[in-house]
């Protein structure tokens, strides 16, 4: 998986520093904490107190064992469900991992960014090996140009960065979609309101009234002028 079947030179470089796979990738990162190693007797020391049963027992062999290196990454989710992938939460868990990451100090063979534990109580040390024991390591030790002035140039942070900035991204243009529906549909529904409003008129038909008694009187007596007057009632 990570190029090397030897965990020392994978987690930290040791007695090979082009073999140092720290900082690749988050995956890897957390397997030198966590994955067991035949070196630990038994692999009661390879992680935290949740993972010390049959998630870490079995010895983790660094360019092959994925089934085995699986078991400690799923069970991060004990430790609750993952954060909003933002740029602020990803700058936010550098600067903590920076407080983690330290110069491990010691009367012999000190080790400079190194993230995990390891014990340097004398002699030489012995490569970070999954045990924090006799002048070894449970840990990965990360490399100094991955840490300038300029700015921290991790692998896996460049590629969490860059997804961030993907993610804001597409948040802005769903935010800008979604307001321009809001817009359409607002106009829509001005149309519609409009519309409805100035419907076409309906021409109503007024009842025919029956014709006035002067008129039928008239009708009556329109051959006989002498009568018609004397109706007083002709127009």
């Amino acid at each position: 998986m990570v190029g090397d079947s030897d965990r020392k030179k994978v987690c930290s470089g040791h007695s090979d520093a082009t073999k140092n796979k720290a900082v690749q990738t988050l995956y890897t990162d957390l397997l030198f904490q966590c994955a067991a190693t035949s070196d630990n007797g038994g692999s009661q020391q390879a992680c935290g107190k949740g993972l010390q049963t049959a998630t870490t027992n079995t010895n983790w062999t660094t360019n092959s064992n994925k089934t085995t290196g699986d078991k400690p990454i799923a069970a991060c989710d004990k430790f609750g469900a993952p954060g909003t992938l933002t740029e602020a939460t990803v700058e936010a868990a550098l600067a903590q991992l920076k407080q983690l990451i330290r110069r491990e100090t010691g009367p012999s063979s000190p080790q400079d960014l190194v993230l995990g534990k390891i014990d340097n109580t004398g002699g030489a040390f012995g490569g970070f090996v999954g045990n924090a024991a006799s002048n070894k390591g449970q840990c990965a030790k990360y490399k100094p140009e991955h840490f300038k002035k300029e700015g921290a140039t991790v692998p896996w942070l460049m590629k969490l960065r860059a997804a961030a900035a993907t993610a804001a991204e597409i948040d802005k243009q769903t935010k800008a979609k979604e307001t321009l529906v809001m817009q359409l549909n607002l106009l829509n529904n001005t149309i519609t309101a409009a519309l409805s409003g100035h419907q076409i008129p309906q021409i109503i038909s007024e009842p025919i009234s029956p014709p006035s008694a002067a008129a039928t009187d008239c009708s009556k007596n329109k051959s006989n002028k002498t009568a018609c007057e004397n109706a007083g009632k002709c127009k």
